[in-house]
């Protein structure tokens, strides 16, 4: 799949590098709500003009057409984006103030901001973890993977690997927590306004530290056992040290607020704060360390990260970002989008002294990467846009309405319903794509994708990760469907697996999925399963027909053209879509051309309505909707985006698609 030539955070934060980026015709853009219903800037959402199919492996490329307007428009408001009786965009942009970042390592990094917004950068993408609060998240730090902590308004989260814990400590009820350091191998420390400190050890109990001070608290940092520093206002930090602690005014702080603080890998102390106030510690003793603003020399400054002794980065208001090597001086960012946001924090990853990561977050879902390097080298600073730009291949419907769409990166997330957020369910897979997701009556699920891999959670359970047999190691998975007490799945090669209860209690390799001979050496794109009959779709109008006693047969369809997408919903009724529009319908009969609309040129995805109509999606936003022997219309949905797949549920219909596009389909459609 080609990358688009815009660069964004999720074409490489795992190395700080936008090198992913090809060259490709100007994306298009598009409008419209985002996840929390404000207003989203345009974005661009890819090239309308790739190549055929999914994932690779279309049968022709598809001609270029008008891409649309620049990726850099100005915002529109929502009701003038696209027709309202066809696609309502929802992207997954994310424009709350960011407050705090940490990380891992650079491909495990956490964001928090206002409105409990929480991010999580997986290497590939970058997707919103569901937090459970709409209150405001101020700090984030963490111990490793599976032990994060986020405070904010009157709450205090642990992430555990898979959920997040409440561990709000019950005194001072209702306090703002405004930073968090979880030292590893010891006691988490959280501070807020009033000097207030409370610790939390081994044993799980929160404790109030004697701080005897009235110091409205912002930072945060245990340098070692029983060492902490704490960033406050007046000009003032506190210290932990012997068991006991005492403030220290910094040198030349004044009244000024001291907003943060780290500690380089050398023990070297950094603080910053309000007014261009930065200080550091030499032999013990803090001195100031005054940057040189030739523009404004008193912007307040909110974040602090010490690479070294003397390689250190601070942020601050109105885009200002200052590096100190034998001095602090001003560095520029490249990129139009955040040079004039706020910043909020930064947070850093020295892997060596010649390679490390840098991000800082801001207002507005600002954000700015910083590329590896040697140090004291120059490093390279490019702007973001905060928001999943992950290529989502498909969705599926539960049965209690919610909708799960799975994509690029591993990216599976899940909403509540089709006006609801996409949350990321944090399967514990990155390295592949995943082109194709499904659902059993009870709410077990397993995606498909990339190199065989198959992603498994049964309902009420934890996910799984199988490597599925029969599968080349550059080969792919494309679609999957339940089947009775298991699953089946078809990819490459015309390969058919299935895992059964029996099969999977058998043991083995691949996680107990079991090849089946299909007759076929065609790729199969998809799979569907009705009564205990299966259907499989794909390349050069191929059609089979999986029996009830597991055998497979080719089916007459008279089409040459690929078909992409299967739906099935009893034994003897299936539908079909693909290459060229090409809709077409399956009774006893057999198989017959229904529609085909030759200016869509590709529908990728096929949703059947409780009502029987049939809702495709595909190329440049087309949307054909229709019944079997009722007609089908040919709709435009005005949304500059390739749509892969569409999933109707009781509550609402949503189709998916490049760069993270995520739309809802009207209720009533012509």
């Amino acid at each position: 799949m080609r990358q688009d030539v815009r660069c964004r955070w999720a074409g490489g934060l795992a190395a700080l590098l936008l090198a992913a980026c090809t060259a490709e015709p100007a994306p298009a853009a598009y409008v419209g709500t985002g996840v929390d219903g404000g207003k989203a800037d345009a974005i661009s959402v890819g090239d309308v003009g790739d190549v055929a199919g999914p994932k690779d492996g279309g049968a022709e490329t598809a001609p270029d057409v008008d891409p649309g307007p620049s990726p850099d428009a100005a915002s529109v408001d929502s009701a003038d984006a696209g027709p309202p009786g066809v696609l309502q965009s929802r992207p997954l942009k994310f424009g709350e103030d960011l407050l705090a970042v940490w990380g891992a390592h650079a491909a495990d990094v956490w964001v928090v901001g206002k409105q409990g917004r929480a991010l999580h950068w997986n290497g590939k993408t970058l997707v919103p973890r569901n937090a459970g609060t709409a209150k405001d998240l101020r700090g984030v730090w963490g111990r490793g993977p599976n032990d994060v902590w986020l405070v904010g308004d009157g709450v205090v989260l642990r992430w555990n690997g898979s959920s997040f814990e409440n561990r709000t400590p019950k005194e001072p009820a209702g306090t703002v927590w405004h930073a968090v350091h979880a030292l590893a191998g010891g006691p988490v420390y959280v501070v807020a306004d009033a000097g207030v400190v409370v610790r939390l050890d081994s044993d799980g109990v929160w404790k109030k530290e004697a701080t005897n001070s009235q110091l409205n608290l912002r930072a945060v940092r245990a340098i070692g056992p029983g060492q902490v520093w704490v960033a406050g206002d007046n000009g003032q930090a506190l210290k932990l040290a012997g068991g006991t602690w005492s403030a220290t005014a910094l040198p030349k702080a004044n009244a000024r607020a001291l907003r943060a603080l780290d500690a380089s890998p050398g023990g070297r102390l950094f603080m910053a704060g309000d007014q261009g106030f930065l200080a550091a510690t030499k032999t013990g003793v803090w001195e100031a360390t005054p940057a040189n603003d030739p523009d404004e020399p008193d912007r307040d400054l909110s974040g602090v990260w010490a690479r070294g002794d003397n390689d250190a980065w601070a942020i601050g208001v109105k885009g200002i970002l200052f590096h100190l090597t034998a001095k602090w001086n001003v560095v520029p960012i490249v990129g139009p989008y955040m040079t004039i946001a706020s910043f909020r924090a930064i947070w850093g990853h020295a892997k060596s002294d010649k390679e490390a990561w840098a991000v800082a977050v801001g207002d507005k879902g600002a954000g700015i990467i910083m590329a590896a390097s040697a140090a004291g080298g120059e490093d390279k600073w490019t702007d973001f846009p905060a928001e999943t730009g992950a290529d989502l291949q498909a969705v599926t419907a539960l049965a209690d309405g919610r909708l799960v769409a799975c994509g690029d990166g591993g990216t599976l997330l899940e909403a509540a319903d089709a006006g609801a957020p996409f949350f990321d369910l944090a399967a514990p897979v990155t390295a592949a794509a995943l082109l194709d997701v499904a659902a059993a009556q009870d709410g077990g699920l397993v995606a498909v994708g990339e190199g065989g891999v198959a992603v498994r959670r049964p309902a009420g359970g934890a996910f799984a990760v199988d490597k599925v047999v029969g599968v080349a190691h550059d080969g792919f998975l494309r679609g999957v469907a339940p089947l009775g007490d298991g699953w089946v799945a078809v990819g490459d090669a015309g390969l058919a697996v299935v895992r059964t209860a029996a099969s999977a209690q058998a043991g083995g390799t691949g996680g107990g999925w079991k090849v089946e001979p299909t007759g076929t050496a065609v790729a199969l794109r998809s799979v569907a399963q009705a009564a205990g009959i299966v259907y499989a779709a794909g390349d050069s109008g191929t059609v089979l027909r999986r029996s009830a006693d597991g055998k497979w047969a080719a089916e007459q369809t008279n089409e040459v053209r690929a078909l992409y997408r299967v739906v099935a919903w009893s034994a003897d009724e299936a539908a079909a879509v693909g290459e060229g529009g090409v809709v077409m319908a399956r009774t006893a009969a057999g198989w017959k051309t229904v529609f085909e609309a030759p200016d869509a040129l590709f529908l990728y995805g096929l949703t059947r309505r409780a009502d029987g109509t049939l809702i495709a999606v595909g190329y440049a936003g087309a949307v054909v909707v229709g019944k079997p022997g009722g007609g089908f219309v040919r709709l435009d949905g005005k949304v500059g985006n390739r749509l892969h797949g569409v999933a109707a549920s009781p509550k609402g219909t949503v189709a998916v698609g490049m760069k993270g596009g995520v739309f809802q389909v009207a209720e009533k459609l012509p």
